[in-house]
């Protein structure tokens, strides 16, 4: 059965292979608009004290356990301790996309933990903060209705979280 695809499996990952004394951090990127963005990450036992070929078999397993086919002629030599696998093939779609999945949740998980705190971050400045709205508002690249709103939202927060107290205190006995 033919491929409705027209490039080659493989053709826009690489494997970047980091090697320290202690481990060996293993990176599979994807080439996004210019970037290369990463879709997994594993460490593998090997170490810079492991020989060469050794050190290629253990490291062509492990990829082989994350989905990958790594070709023995595809390896590039070692320089500064990272070696750039340019043609890799899946083989395991399954654990590539189970793995860039769990990535992408941590990552949007860490997102909103730091949305949350920039949200914070606006809110303090222009409640207890020297500067006008104007201000923070050109700073964050936001409108000044919108930095008015999110400290608004925090004193709500905050008036909340007081009554809660409140409340929690008028119920002891």
């Amino acid at each position: 059965m033919p491929s409705y695809r027209t490039t080659p499996d493989g053709k826009d990952y690489r494997l970047v292979i980091t090697v320290t004394d202690e481990v060996t951090t293993c990176v599979i990127e994807r080439i996004r608009e210019g970037t290369w963005v990463p879709v997994q990450t594993w460490n593998t036992d090997v170490t810079a004290r492991t020989r060469a070929p050794e050190r290629r078999l253990k490291i062509t397993e492990s990829a082989a356990n994350h989905g990958w086919q790594v070709p023995a002629d595809a390896w590039g030599p070692i320089r500064h301790n990272r070696i750039v696998v340019k043609t890799i093939h899946p083989t395991g779609w399954a654990s590539v996309v189970a793995d860039a999945t769990r990535r992408r949740d941590e990552a949007l998980a860490q997102l909103g933990t730091i949305d949350l705190a920039w949200r914070d971050v606006l809110a303090d400045a222009a409640a207890i903060g020297p500067l006008p709205a104007t201000t923070i508002a050109e700073a964050a690249g936001v409108s000044r209705g919108r930095v008015y709103q999110l400290r608004e939202e925090q004193r709500e927060r905050m008036n909340a979280l007081d009554a809660g107290r409140s409340l929690a205190q008028r119920r002891k006995p």
